[in-house]
């Protein structure tokens, strides 16, 4: 089994979704929205709009039309790229993820599968993930 095969945080789709989800009034308050998701190896990740009026800028300017979004989407597989070879599948996987998130107003957490334990993934001054525990 490959590693890749099952192991995937969010990706550049699920943010747009977010956003979409939004325009479209299907979301009454992002202040309270979080998504979840859940891999295979049970480790889940949550994402938590922190700054409504940053993420809907953001999704304005990176979201909103295909040509910006293929873009994004290929950020996010470079920053992968950049990572894999030094941080293995799951790190790398995490940092490309932080890495397209940057400046957007979206929060990400990781918790084990009965969310008894999580914390709020970040980046230290040198690009290592920090994680933060939450109360």
């Amino acid at each position: 089994m490959k590693v890749q095969e099952y192991f995937q945080p969010f990706s550049g789709s699920d943010v747009r979704t977010i956003y979409q989800l939004y325009l479209n009034g299907q979301v009454d308050d992002l202040k309270t929205f979080t998504a979840g998701v859940t891999t295979y190896f049970g480790t889940s990740y949550t994402m938590k709009i922190n700054d409504t009026s940053t993420f809907l800028n953001f999704g304005s300017q990176t979201l909103n039309n295909q040509n910006d979004f293929d873009a994004f989407e290929l950020l996010y597989q470079a920053w992968y790229n950049s990572y894999i070879n030094d941080s293995g599948e799951v790190t790398a996987r995490e940092k490309a993820l932080l890495k397209i998130l940057e400046n957007s107003g979206i929060s990400l957490f990781k918790a084990n599968s009965t969310f008894s334990s999580g914390s709020e993934l970040k980046f230290d001054t040198n690009n290592n993930i920090i994680n933060t525990n939450c109360n």
